[in-house]
């Protein structure tokens, strides 16, 4: 018999959001210590991860009005083939 075109369950997410998320990762880390012009450092967010986590890249994705959860965000990233 065989699958039925268009049987399972549905993309909760869409390409282009899966493709926001993918991009998270190229953007600043809200803990990251950057160099300011008078040659201190300060964090975009002290209270942020200096380094991109699932919790934190839900937390991003969730400010850019994307709803996602860590274990979806998890998923994404092994198929991409990205650590």
């Amino acid at each position: 018999m065989g699958l039925r075109p268009g049987s399972g369950r549905k993309a909760r997410l869409t390409e282009q959001e899966r493709g926001r998320i993918l991009t998270l990762t190229r953007q600043e880390r809200p803990g990251h210590l950057s160099a300011r012009a008078d040659g201190t450092m300060m964090a975009r967010d002290e209270e942020g991860s200096a380094q991109w986590t699932l919790n934190a890249l839900a937390q991003a994705a969730k400010a850019a009005g994307i709803q996602v959860k860590r274990s979806q965000i998890r998923r994404i990233y092994l198929r991409e083939g990205v650590r």
